[in-house]
């Protein structure tokens, strides 16, 4: 539980972006954001739910889960916040 408690908490820390990045970032770079605050929530609600022990066996398939949908929002929120800062796009392929 120790674990589950140190994510909340730096999720929560997370959130405070929310008070500065109006400052810097668009609409669309704060729906980013919002994005990757609901992916966390969720996440953070599964693992403190009661049903948890009840569904180990799928454990793995909803954290890959998990993981791609968190990779997806900070990937979004990272491309708005590059085209807001006036930066090229992130190029997907290496030279």
């Amino acid at each position: 539980m120790e674990a589950v408690n140190q994510l909340q908490s730096h999720f929560d820390k997370f959130g405070d972006v929310g008070f500065i990045a109006p400052l810097f970032f668009s609409d669309a770079a704060l729906a980013r954001i919002a994005d990757i605050q609901t992916q966390a929530a969720t996440w953070v609600t599964f693992l403190t739910e009661d049903k948890l022990l009840a569904r180990k066996g799928e454990l793995d398939t909803l954290q890959a889960d998990f993981s791609r949908h968190f990779n997806d929002a900070v990937i979004a929120f990272s491309a708005a916040a590059r085209n807001d800062l006036g930066y090229p796009p992130a190029s997907s392929t290496k030279s």
